[in-house]
């Protein structure tokens, strides 16, 4: 129609000689985890894909602090919208140098009280809130214009810490994740070597962690287990984020990145995965790789197995080297790859839902 194409022409003149209209990226960025910074491609990537014209900002870990000592110091007259979420940062932990919840929350509330919009999406939600906690979460986020979450747990979650705005299900953005194809690096060395090979995504367990769940003797089971798997498979270390052990890798070759596509790219190296690690998961999932997630029941891979019936999951404390090597002797038996088209078609077209609703937001505004 007539006033549609009017509207075309101006986005299109406003985008030759006019400010491009900003929008700010708010998640754990910026730190070092892979995980996190997928969720930041993929919701930079999904905007421009919408709205070409806009800009976007990301938050940028300690090197752009937007909160100090409880205040914020964003200047949001500069952006038109926050987008927040793409992981898991709504953690309640504080510690003398980080309040995590009252750092995330401070800043959307900043945009809020501006009277800018507040979107989050794909977020998650891990460990127990405090009373604090709960309020805070219910205070900022009753006000947020959108909320998307990664699993029906965080929704009951949320709903529990008294949120009466609308939640809707999605999934991690980092569903949503294209390889990068170009990144040939290492193809001498697959060419090469004829072995089987195994991923290791493991971090080191450290009790002085408030956020994780301190698991006692995982870190002593770990080496003997990778000296067996040695023995008989290659073994590829893969580093998720800082926290990464490098005595753990002694023998086996390092794989890291700080471009997500191309370390999802080379997550196709091996044969199966052995994975902490969320992302460890959900990359084994976009690459159809199988992959034994260690976790607990209800943490938050636990959360994404139930969702999908995953079959490959090993509690922290059933873990030793006959079992691990036994579910990798099944794996590689059973040729377990039907399932992996149908999961990530699924888990992708859950993750697009919070782009949809957030597009109908956000062309109010654009």
């Amino acid at each position: 129609n007539i006033s549609g194409r009017i509207l075309i022409v101006i986005k299109m003149l406003r985008s030759l000689f006019g400010k491009h209209p900003r929008i700010y990226l708010l998640g754990a960025y910026g730190y070092g985890n892979i995980g996190d910074e997928a969720c930041r491609v993929v919701a930079t990537e999904e905007i421009k894909k919408m709205f070409p014209e806009v800009k976007i900002e990301a938050h940028h870990g300690m090197l752009r602090p937007i909160v100090k000592r409880g205040k914020c110091r964003i200047n949001t007259k500069r952006y038109i919208a926050c987008i927040a979420g793409g992981g898991g940062f709504l953690y309640d932990y504080v510690t003398p140098a980080n309040d995590n919840l009252g750092y995330y929350l401070g800043a959307m509330k900043k945009f809020i009280d501006a009277d800018k919009p507040v979107y989050l999406i794909g977020v998650g939600t891990q460990g127990k809130f405090t009373t604090r906690g709960q309020r805070l979460i219910k205070k900022v986020l009753d006000r947020c214009d959108l909320i998307t979450v990664r699993s029906n747990e965080a929704k009951f979650d949320l709903i529990k810490c008294g949120v009466k705005k609308e939640i809707w299900n999605s999934a991690d953005l980092a569903f949503l994740l294209e390889p990068d194809k170009k990144d040939r690096s290492s193809e001498p060395f697959l060419i090469s070597e004829t072995s089987q090979k195994i991923g290791i995504g493991i971090s080191v367990d450290t009790l002085g962690d408030s956020v994780r769940v301190y698991h006692p003797g995982f870190n002593e089971k770990i080496p003997p287990l990778l000296k067996k798997l040695g023995l008989k498979y290659k073994l590829l270390f893969y580093v998720f984020d800082p926290r990464f052990d490098l005595n753990f890798a002694k023998g086996g070759l390092l794989i890291k990145d700080t471009d997500p596509k191309k370390f999802l790219y080379k997550v196709k190296f091996v044969d199966s995965m052995i994975s902490t690690r969320y992302h460890g998961l959900v990359f084994s999932l976009l690459r159809g790789i199988p992959c034994i997630s260690i976790a607990d029941h209800g943490d938050k891979k636990h959360r994404l197995i139930k969702r999908i019936r995953y079959p490959w999951m090993i509690r922290y404390d059933e873990i030793s080297s006959e079992k691990i090597l036994d579910k990798i002797h099944q794996i590689f038996q059973e040729k377990y790859y039907k399932p992996w088209v149908q999961w990530k078609r699924e888990l992708q077209k859950s993750a697009k839902l919070s782009f949809d609703l957030l597009r109908e937001m956000l062309e109010k505004w654009l």
